[in-house]
């Protein structure tokens, strides 16, 4: 909202707010500050980085002026919304009015410390508090979770049981505050484990002919082509086939989603993210790779934007990097699906003659919200998967 300076009608100050960045959560944590107060700064110039659940993020200006005030300190996290910085005139004074306003910020901040202590309150029944008396355990140490974070029977007998062992090996004992993405991680992987009925397929593919191809294209593009291109490519059409996999369930109603839109899981040290490869069905596998390359490039700077992140259908996990020859993934909500991908090997296989043969195999492993695809529809899916593959040459 507008402010007019004091002493002149026809002097605006503006307050820029933190905007919403995120699908999934109303807060950010403010990295740092890009400009200081009496900065001059432009339309459309950083002010902020910021760190989302998924991506770290530049906050840019929507006006020109000079940086009066920067109301948010760094390493703190700052919902979506609150005014962050004033941006106005040199010299001017800031109107009385706003003053209050701070002052009424600063007073929200000590009503919140003051709910956080009523919250740290021990809450426990006679009988709990009576037995923590008699064997002398400080319930103040037993986090609460009952109601309103009361002390449960059960939350005492499970700190008896391991304090002892807790106090033995308290000295390896290590804390590590998460990140906004680890946190939302933690939420949506929770949250699915919870509400989604998951259910697992597993099958094996030849990969010989993916492997031919992708030495061909190599030697066209002289770079090697990233394994997750060739999984992109066939899942995509995979969907395209069994359209019931490219679906969500909501209010005991399946909705189909428009587009085939695949994300794909990368790891940056703790952190976890599902960049997007939009209409991935109409492409091909050099436009898909063109893509993941510069996906995989952008997380691993951190340089993900919103949009990038937003939107998927159907995820694809890789571990076929690491010793792994199989795993079951846990299905990226609200999506209904998601496949895990081991480690390409060879492997001996039994002809009809009974004969043996080598091939490079790699075991595939689906995972399904049966509310959305049954049985049969994630075996057709993961069969047509298979068949692409087996056959891209």
């Amino acid at each position: 909202m507008p402010i007019r300076f004091k002493g002149d009608e026809n002097k605006i100050m503006v307050e820029i707010k933190m905007p919403s960045l995120s699908q999934t959560t109303n807060e950010v944590l403010l990295i740092k500050w890009r400009v200081k107060p009496g900065d001059i700064v432009k339309k459309g110039q950083t002010l902020c980085e910021v760190e989302s659940d998924k991506s770290v993020m530049e906050v840019e200006s929507f006006a020109n002026g000079t940086v009066l005030q920067l109301l948010a300190e760094a390493n703190t996290s700052i919902e979506a919304g609150s005014v962050i910085a004033l941006i106005g005139e040199p010299g001017e004074a800031i109107e009385k009015k706003q003053v209050n306003n701070l002052d009424k910020k600063e007073k929200n901040k000590i009503d919140t410390k003051k709910k956080e202590k009523e919250r740290k309150k021990i809450r426990a029944s006679v009988l709990v508090k009576n037995m923590a008396a008699k064997k002398k355990i400080d319930l103040s140490k037993i986090t609460g979770t009952g109601p309103n974070h009361l002390i449960t029977l059960e939350d005492l007998n499970d700190y008896i049981k391991h304090s002892g062992e807790k106090e033995k090996y308290k000295i390896m004992i290590k804390k590590e505050q998460l990140s906004q993405y680890q946190i939302s991680t933690a939420r949506n992987l929770t949250l699915s484990k919870a509400s989604i009925p998951h259910y697992y397929l597993k099958t094996q593919i030849i990969m010989d002919d993916v492997l031919k191809l992708r030495s061909n294209l190599k030697l066209e593009q002289t770079k090697k082509i990233s394994m997750y291109s060739f999984f992109i490519y066939a899942v995509s059409r995979a969907l395209r086939e069994v359209p019931r996999v490219n679906a969500y369930f909501e209010d005991n109603k399946i909705f189909y989603f428009k587009d085939i839109n695949v994300g794909i899981a990368i790891s940056v040290g703790n952190d976890l993210f599902v960049p997007v490869i939009r209409n991935s069905d109409q492409k091909e596998i050099s436009e898909i790779n063109k893509e993941v390359v510069e996906l995989i490039k952008k997380t691993k700077d951190k340089k993900l934007k919103s949009e990038e992140i937003a939107g998927g259908t159907f995820t694809i996990s890789n571990l076929g990097t690491h010793e792994i020859d199989e795993f079951y993934p846990i299905i990226n909500p609200p999506q209904a699906g998601i496949l895990g991908i081991g480690k390409v090997k060879k492997t001996f296989l039994v002809k009809n003659d009974n004969s043996f043969i080598v091939r490079f195999v790699c075991k595939v492993s689906g995972c399904f919200d049966h509310r959305v695809v049954n049985g049969e529809q994630g075996a057709e899916f993961m069969e047509e998967f298979k068949k692409i593959l087996e056959e891209i040459v």
